[in-house]
C-alpha cells in the first residue's frame, strides 16, 4: 500500500471539495453523475489516461 502524504491530501482536496462531495440532495446527486459521465467519455478505454484507474466504472449510476 502506498504511502499517504497528507500535505499532497490536503492540497489536492482544497482544489477538489467543491466538485468531489456527499450528495445530500437530487440536485447534487444529478451533478456528481454529469461530472462521471464527463470523466468517462475523457478517459474512455485509454488505459494510459491518468484517470482511468478511477474510471473502472461503466454509465451505471445508482441512487443512495
Amino acid at each position: 500500500m502506498q504511502n499517504l502524504d497528507v500535505s499532497k491530501t490536503v492540497n489536492a482536496w482544497s482544489s477538489l471539495a467543491d466538485t468531489v462531495f456527499v450528495p445530500h440532495t437530487e440536485a447534487e446527486y444529478d451533478r456528481l453523475v454529469s461530472l462521471l459521465d464527463q470523466l468517462v467519455d475523457e478517459v474512455g478505454e485509454d488505459e494510459s489516461h491518468p484517470c482511468f484507474a478511477y474510471g473502472n466504472c461503466r454509465r451505471t449510476h445508482r441512487k443512495v
